[in-house]
């Protein structure tokens, strides 16, 4: 709880996220996808007792829950009602993976159902890098689409976010959390696992990162950094590099990000977001002259 007035903090429990307090004296707060319950004096800003299960199966997005990240669907009324989303035992984010023929229209399954989070073609366009798994337990895996054959690139329980092929399909590039949690960090890995998994750079403290895209001659990633969920601006990394260091390239006042190089390579496309809901797409002059195309 938080005194809106002194600006006091006080902890009430630990171990939760998506807190609600109701009319009738407990919190309820989700813990994964499960819904607790626990009673609560609200001028005193104390919980008592154990958790009490609710229910199961709560739909939630959920993140570092001990640190408050995470949102969950559901609500109380004032008369004590409960509303919510059920996630269906977690089915529903499930999903098949499926190629299209754009020219016949035709469609062929690929594996079964799983929790598949993101999807990257390799320039070759021979193999899918695709994420998979719960939120924060995902790995990279590489699908060679002609064989079905599948290689694990990373194996840690960690947030790991897709990144960039080299554009050679050789290797992939992504970004992970550190292992005492406190930043990110980039790595890359020859995708088919013939060598362990190579550290490229750290990333801010207290900062996030996409591995967006890298340059024709391989040379150049592009990277989008954020500060929490407010600040997002674009910054380049030498991979020749023997300590490579992000170097900022477009750097707001706006939210920027998604850079890729387009056409011969000689173009930055990239987004850019103006509060609320303005978006722009931009092109920019690789190496860069400061010309920029709406």
């Amino acid at each position: 709880m938080i005194d809106l007035d002194g600006g006091e903090r006080r902890t009430v429990h630990r171990g939760g996220a998506a807190p609600v307090a109701t009319a009738d004296g407990h919190l309820l707060f989700v813990r994964g996808h499960t819904l607790y319950a626990m009673a609560f004096d609200p001028d005193e800003g104390m919980a008592r007792g154990l958790p009490v299960l609710v229910m199961d199966d709560l739909a939630a997005s959920v993140g570092n829950q001990e640190d408050d990240d995470g949102s969950a669907q559901y609500a109380v009324d004032h008369h004590g009602t409960l509303f919510y989303l059920d996630s269906g035992g977690g089915l529903i984010e499930n999903s098949q993976l499926t190629m299209l023929d754009i020219v016949t229209g035709d469609t062929e399954d690929i594996g079964g159902l799983d929790l598949y989070r993101d999807l990257m073609m390799s320039p070759d366009g021979k193999m899918l890098a695709l994420s998979r798994g719960p939120y924060g337990e995902e790995d990279i895996y590489i699908l060679e689409l002609d064989s079905g054959n599948e290689t694990m690139l990373t194996r840690r329980r960690s947030v790991e976010y897709m990144g960039a092929w080299t554009p050679d399909s050789k290797e992939f590039i992504w970004s992970q959390g550190s292992d005492d949690g406190s930043h990110f960090e980039l790595w890359r890995r020859r995708v088919d696992g013939a060598t362990p998994a190579k550290y490229v750079a750290d990333m801010p403290i207290g900062s996030g990162a996409w591995a967006s895209d890298v340059s024709r001659d391989g040379r150049t990633l592009l990277v989008t950094v954020w500060e929490g969920a407010a600040l997002k601006n674009v910054h380049t990394l030498d991979l020749t590099a023997e300590n490579p260091e992000l170097v900022p390239f477009i750097d707001g006042p706006e939210d920027v990000w998604g850079p890729r190089f387009v056409g011969e390579g000689d173009y930055v496309m990239y987004q850019e977001q103006i509060p609320p809901l303005t978006h722009n797409l931009f092109l920019r002059r690789w190496p860069d002259t400061g010309a920029v195309w709406s």
